[in-house]
């Protein structure tokens, strides 16, 4: 993915909300305006090389497709569920997972974001979904105000005069 900021690519960066825009940016550049959600890059690629369609005149060539993904809001929540659903104490997920059981509290509380990697972990253990894509949309509840001015409504773009 490309942080819409600086032009960097990432594997990993966050959702700003920025003078009314929702643009995807790396880490570093998180501080540039109010973080909506984190987001990843997944790249999937065809199970089959030689996939081609058989009728129609497009050849698709299905190379990397990336997908933002999200942490769910509610990963805390859902974490617990299903661990008490698998009759298991924090201490026995986290030995599954091999994390201290602090951690796997801690997650339970949603005082704590995973990582990919965790998120991983605790997807296969407790075989649930803790990610989800991401739509470009503001908030619930976020409007644009009426009047607010976002960069595009300031920016004049002018064209070449002449040529030569």
């Amino acid at each position: 993915m490309i942080c819409e900021i600086c032009g960097k690519h990432f594997n990993s960066g966050v959702k700003l909300k920025l003078e009314g825009s929702l643009v995807s940016a790396c880490d570093n550049c998180a501080g540039f305006g109010v973080v909506v959600s984190k987001i990843s890059a997944v790249k999937e690629k065809p199970k089959s090389e030689d996939w081609k369609p058989k009728t129609g005149n497009r050849v698709y060539d299905m190379q990397d497709f990336e997908f933002e993904e999200s942490l769910v809001e509610d990963y805390g929540g859902r974490i617990k569920k299903a661990r008490e659903k698998r009759n298991l104490k924090q201490c026995e997920l986290a030995k599954l997972i091999n994390e201290p059981e602090s951690l796997v509290h801690r997650l339970e509380l949603g005082k704590i974001e995973p990582g990919e990697d965790l998120i991983e972990k605790l997807e296969k253990k407790l075989n649930i979904k803790l990610t989800t894509k991401v739509e470009d949309k503001l908030p619930a509840g976020e409007k644009k105000r009426e009047g607010e001015k976002t960069l595009g409504d300031v920016v004049v773009v002018r064209k070449k005069q002449g040529g030569g």
